[in-house]
Order: structure tokens, then C-alpha cells, then sequence
């Protein structure tokens, strides 16, 4: 007996059709369909196909209790996930023991995997969510990104509330972490924009920038939503404009890669930066060729990226009261409008103005700024944005 035959009829209904529906998004991708459309398309396929596992292990199990959540979080949370990505699930209960759930958990994830998805499961109470975050940023990030598939609405919303709540009280902390994670991943995928064969999912400006915004926002202001974070005032209008654009490149070429690849595909070898310049069409001159016009299109979204992410986190960063006060000790001035730092240069309160009227006195700052090899400080740097 082949495999495929001695598959349960759910199982191989559902591995069928999922296959059709990654043929079907296929083609909307090469005719030019959005990819955050092609994205949430493959997200409701994915939740119909776990619903159903669910129903059928529901059925056999009658003594099963009802008061769960099963909540998508990460990039299955967000509604991204490509089309060969990992889909990470939890099941969130109240005050039972995780041994109630064990069965199921076991059932669930195994017909799963056996459909042909790589699954990320786990059974968590409220509490346990709020420890495990403590311990291991990589949770945080993934459960800021959560919503309901099926269940206790009402236990969900009190993850969401219980979740949002602690992210405020412990905000310093969780930013500090998150940052320092952020920054040990591009050290091993590559800490500049300018790579050969970068990684479009971890290296710097890619989408775990796009992400890292996110997070920075779920922690401070209690949503992901960039443009929630804009109303907010967190985001700047062209900061959000230029992040949605990278999002929209970002996405569609990490979805080609799955696609042509068959499998989930994050690194942009040199082949596939040839391949896609060929098939996009980009356009060959004299003064450059056409994987250069690609990549130099990536290298646009990929510092944008980057510049925004960092900007969001010199708005939101923990800063002690030791620092601030030690700042005007440990800077001089120059120039007369300038303090200079020991890392930053920003300028006087009374320079400010000036700075967005004269664009003489901008040139004037970058000057400073390269002179003393110093970075222009957040607050004045929004100021000539």
C-alpha cells in the first residue's frame, strides 16, 4: 500500500487540496496579483484546512473540554506566511491542566504534519504564555502577533488584554530584549543592506525589520498595526508609506523564491537575482545591466526599511535617568548650535527652526556630523525629515 493510500480520507482530501491551492496562487503571482492579497488567500486556506483537522479530532474525542482558544501567531498570525513557511498554532486554556489537552494536541499536530505542513504547536494557559515570554524573546514577538481561529472568544480577549498589559508594564525591558535579539540575528545573516546574496527574511532591512516595527509598536502602544501605529504618531506618514511599499516588495519575492523553489526558500542567491531580472523584465543600459537595476530596486526597499525600524526605535528606547542626565555633562558645543556627544550630535532647541527652513543649515549639520563622526540624534533628525 503506497503512502498516499493508506492516508486517512481527510488527509488526503485536504493535502489535495491545498496543492491545487498553491497552483492557483501560483498563477495569480505571475500575473501580477498582490502578494499581501496572495498572502491572506493562502492564510484562510491554511485555517480551513486546520479547522477541519480539528473538527474531525474533535469528534473523536466527545469528552474533550470546550474552554480552549486555538490561536495562529507569528507570520500565520499577521496573515504573511508564504507559501512553504512554517505555520505556528497555539491552544490557549483556561484553568485546566495541559494534560486535558494532550490527546488532542497529539491527534491535531500529527495530522497536520501528515498533510504537509511543518507545524509549531504548543499548549499554553494565560500564565504560562506571560513566563514563556519572559524567558524567550522569540515567544514575545510570535504571540504579539496572534489572533483566534476557533474557540473561547472570551479567553482569547483575555490572552489579548492579560498579553497587551504586561507588554506596558515590563515595556523597557521586553524593547531591550527584542532590540538585542534583533541585533545577534543580523550579525549572523549580515549587518549591512548591501549584501551579495542576502537573506530577505532575517538580514538587515529585510522583513524582520518590517517586523521589528511591528513589535516595537505591540510592546509600546499595545498594537502591530503600522498604520494604527501612525495614527499614533509613531510612524511618520512618509515612514509609513515607504515601509508598506518595502512590505509589498519584500513579500512578492519571497513568495517567488517559494514558488520557483517549491519549498520554503529565504536566501537570494546569485542565480535567482538573475533569474528574477530576466523574468521581471527589468531593462538593460548601457550603464547597467538588468540584475543590477533589480538589485539596486532591493537595496531602495531594504534601506528604507532599515532606516524606519530605527527610527521607530530611537523614539521607543528605554533611556535611564542617568543618561539623560549625564548627556549636557559629557557634550560640548559647537558652533554655537550643536552639542556633540559622545555618540550623537543634536542641535539646540533654539536651532531647530532653522533647521526646517534653511537648507544650507542641513548641509551645515551633515558636515558637523561626518567632522566629529557622530550620528544626528533622533529628536533632531525628525526635524529635517
Amino acid at each position: 500500500m503506497s503512502p498516499v493510500s493508506g492516508m486517512r480520507p481527510v488527509v488526503r482530501e485536504l493535502r489535495e487540496e491545498l496543492e491545487r491551492q498553491r497552483e492557483h496562487l501560483e498563477r495569480q503571482h505571475r500575473t501580477g496579483v498582490p502578494a499581501v492579497q496572495l498572502c491572506a488567500q493562502w492564510a484562510q486556506a491554511c485555517d480551513r484546512s486546520l479547522l477541519r483537522v480539528l473538527e474531525d479530532v474533535r469528534q473523536e474525542l466527545p469528552s474533550l473540554p470546550a474552554d480552549f482558544a486555538l490561536v495562529a501567531h507569528g507570520g500565520y498570525g499577521r496573515r504573511d506566511t508564504a507559501p512553504y513557511s512554517d505555520l505556528d498554532v497555539m491552544l490557549v486554556h483556561g484553568r485546566r491542566r495541559a494534560a486535558d489537552f494532550a490527546e488532542l494536541a497529539r491527534r491535531f499536530s500529527r495530522l497536520i504534519y501528515d498533510i504537509g505542513f511543518q507545524l509549531g504547536f504548543s499548549v499554553r494557559s494565560i500564565s504560562e504564555c506571560i513566563a514563556e515570554s519572559q524567558r524567550d524573546v522569540r515567544i514575545l514577538t510570535s504571540l504579539l502577533e496572534s489572533r483566534l481561529l476557533h474557540g473561547d472568544r472570551e479567553l482569547f480577549l483575555k490572552f489579548v488584554r492579560t498579553f497587551r498589559r504586561f507588554g506596558r508594564r515590563n515595556a523597557g525591558t521586553l524593547l531591550t530584549s527584542i532590540m538585542e535579539a534583533r541585533r545577534e540575528e543580523r550579525r549572523r545573516f549580515g549587518d549591512t543592506v548591501y549584501l551579495l546574496e542576502p537573506n530577505i527574511k532575517r538580514s538587515r532591512g529585510a522583513l524582520r525589520d518590517w517586523q521589528l516595527v511591528r513589535w516595537l509598536g505591540g510592546v509600546q502602544s499595545g498594537t502591530t498595526d503600522p498604520e494604527s501605529l501612525m495614527r499614533q504618531g509613531l510612524l511618520a506618514p512618509d515612514d509609513y508609506r515607504e515601509l508598506t511599499q518595502a512590505r509589498d516588495f519584500l513579500l512578492w519575492l519571497r513568495n517567488d523564491l517559494h514558488f520557483h523553489a517549491h519549498r520554503a526558500q529565504d536566501v537570494l542567491s546569485r542565480g535567482e537575482q538573475l533569474r528574477i531580472a530576466r523574468e521581471q523584465g527589468y531593462p538593460e543600459s548601457p550603464a547597467e545591466r538588468p540584475v543590477e537595476a533589480f538589485m539596486r530596486e532591493y537595496f531602495r526597499h531594504t534601506r528604507a526599511v532599515r532606516d524606519v525600524s530605527r527610527h521607530v526605535y530611537d523614539t521607543v528606547r528605554p533611556r535611564s535617568r542617568l543618561a539623560k542626565a549625564l548627556e549636557p555633562v559629557v557634550s560640548h558645543r559647537v558652533a554655537r548650535d550643536y552639542l556633540v556627544g559622545p555618540i550623537h550630535i543634536r542641535a539646540r532647541p533654539a536651532t531647530r527652526r532653522r533647521l526646517t527652513e534653511d537648507v544650507g543649515e542641513v548641509l551645515r549639520l551633515m558636515d558637523l556630523a561626518n567632522w566629529y563622526d557622530r550620528r544626528i540624534d533622533h529628536d533632531t533628525w525628525q526635524v529635517i525629515r
